[in-house]
């Protein structure tokens, strides 16, 4: 399986560039959806639609993994099975299961196969097929469910009828379904398919497909520069614990961009390939009168680059992964369980998501030990204004930024023999974190009063304060306050949702001081009934 992909000429093309052959293999089929999604956005068939959808996908499967496709198809064929015999109310639960039992079996054989690589494998497929299938299935669960028990946005994504044997396999081969990304929930996918809702006056694509594009063709030019100055095997010698303490976090700094770049080419590709189709398109904003194509994309990156803590890049990074563990793992599991609980087993199940090697769990481990230290710091800095200033949200962005870093590196690297070297040059990043957790949980130094936690939710509600801010951002706030979205939004608002409410609100610095002064004004007469 590893072999195959060095040779012909994606191998020649790789020795030219400085990657490996399945790199450049994997490349080319996350650009041939490009000029394919302009091919069938002219289609107005729907059978056409779907019937093209699935042979395009099955071309690149084949075309990426050889016989292994047929692993993927069998698994398709399997969910299929279970959602027709399974009972409905059951069906999320069950395919969910069954589809990282199906992970659990690949990961295996890759650890056998290709321990510590980084080879393309037809696992590739099999994590996105375990987002689409457990989403699919989980929509189908909610069609079935009593409308009043569901969320605005699990009535929007429920499935009343299950799809047949072509939708499904059309919807769950297509291209950006099952390779690549940003997947899209089946009633979208229908939607596009059959001409509905926003779909039916899809404008022309070309000019922002060509953006993205243009985006990606960037990142390559820097994933190319920054490999051949600054690559991995810096951090794995055994003379980086020797080197001065600035060129060591300079190296933690450049050395995961690089493997940052490796990714945002692949997700921006492919999302120029869904915006060509139209698949992406979701409406015109109301207040730029712009057309927006951003109705489901895998990166933002200024957000993964420039945001002051660690919540919001979660969501910025694979945002296709970071809704599918909220909506489908986490938000399912605080319904029978505790919320913290919930959170952690949330990060395992991601760490597992993404293999069984032991650094993964050490890894996501202590992202989520340093995302609740980041809402920890966002609580303070409501209590405490002056850490709104721009010095202390450069300190917290530089603290982050350095925390992901680290973080990436151990998920980067993962074999104990190299680590071991990095971290005998960088052990403070985990140390502080650990300690921070420590005592964020043990102290009441950020615990809020029910008072205070309820005006913060009530400015959060109006757009207030709230740290989805990125450094740009801050360098006019110097006394003004924040404005965002909230740390964890309201499930069924889109990005574009978020950021139209957070522009509608007029006069919100007025709103803060009115309900400020009212809260003043309540304090003063309880001090006088006292």
């Amino acid at each position: 399986e590893v072999d195959v992909f060095s040779s012909g000429v994606s191998g020649y093309l790789g020795k030219i560039i400085g990657v490996s052959g399945d790199q450049v293999k994997f490349l080319i089929s996350v650009l041939m959806p490009i000029p394919c999604g302009f091919a069938v956005r002219a289609m107005s068939s729907p059978l056409s639609r779907l019937i093209s959808m699935l042979a395009l996908g099955l071309v690149f499967q084949y075309y990426l993994y050889r016989i292994y496709i047929l692993t993927s198809i069998g698994e398709l064929l399997g969910a299929y099975i279970l959602l027709v015999l399974v009972k409905r109310k059951f069906a999320g639960w069950v395919v969910t299961l069954y589809a990282l039992g199906c992970l659990i079996f690949v990961h295996i054989e890759r650890m056998i196969n290709d321990y510590g690589g980084w080879h393309l494998g037809v696992h590739t497929c099999f994590l996105l097929q375990c987002i689409h299938l457990s989403s699919l299935a989980w929509d189908y669960t909610d069609g079935g469910s009593d409308p009043k028990t569901l969320s605005s946005e699990q009535k929007r994504n429920a499935i009343d009828v299950l799809p047949n044997l072509l939708e499904f396999l059309s919807s769950s081969l297509s291209p950006t379904q099952s390779f690549g990304g940003p997947a899209c929930n089946y009633v979208d996918y229908r939607d596009f398919i059959y001409n509905k809702g926003l779909y039916q006056n899809v404008p022309s694509t070309l000019i922002p497909c060509a953006k993205r594009f243009g985006i990606g063709l960037l990142m390559i030019g820097l994933y190319i520069t920054l490999l051949n100055n600054f690559p991995q095997k810096l951090l794995k010698e055994s003379s980086f614990p020797q080197k001065n303490f600035f060129l060591k976090h300079l190296y933690l700094i450049l050395i995961p961009l690089y493997v940052k770049a490796k990714y945002y080419i692949g997700w921006t590709m492919a999302e120029a390939g869904t915006i060509a189709s139209g698949q992406a398109y979701n409406g015109m904003d109301e207040t730029t009168k712009e057309h927006r194509f951003d109705r489901f994309y895998a990166i933002e990156l200024l957000g993964v680059e420039f945001s002051v803590f660690s919540f919001n890049v979660t969501e910025c990074w694979n945002h296709n992964g970071h809704m599918w563990l909220k909506r489908y793992i986490y938000f399912r599991m605080n319904r029978i369980m505790n919320r913290e609980v919930a959170l952690y087993l949330t990060y395992m199940v991601s760490a597992f998501w993404h293999g069984f090697y032991p650094f993964y769990f050490l890894a996501f481990g202590l992202y989520a030990v340093v995302t609740e230290n980041s809402k920890e710091i966002y609580k303070l800095c409501w209590k405490y204004p002056i850490l709104r200033r721009f010095p202390f949200m450069l300190l917290f962005y530089v603290f982050t930024y350095l925390g992901i870093c680290y973080l990436g590196m151990i998920f980067d690297i993962l074999l104990l023999r190299y680590l071991k070297n990095f971290f005998a040059g960088i052990y403070w990043i985990a140390i502080v974190h650990i300690v921070l957790f420590i005592l964020f949980k043990t102290t009441s130094i950020s615990r809020e009063s029910k008072a205070e936690e309820a005006k913060r939710r009530e400015l959060e509600k109006e757009g207030g304060f709230d740290f989805t801010v990125r450094v740009y951002n801050t360098l006019s706030f110097g006394d003004k306050e924040l404005t965002a979205t909230s740390i964890l939004p309201p499930e069924g608002k889109s990005k574009p949702e978020k950021l139209a409410q957070a522009t509608s609100t007029k006069n919100k610095k007025e709103q803060i001081l009115l309900i400020q002064s009212q809260s003043q004004k309540k304090k003063k007469k309880k001090k006088k009934k006292k």
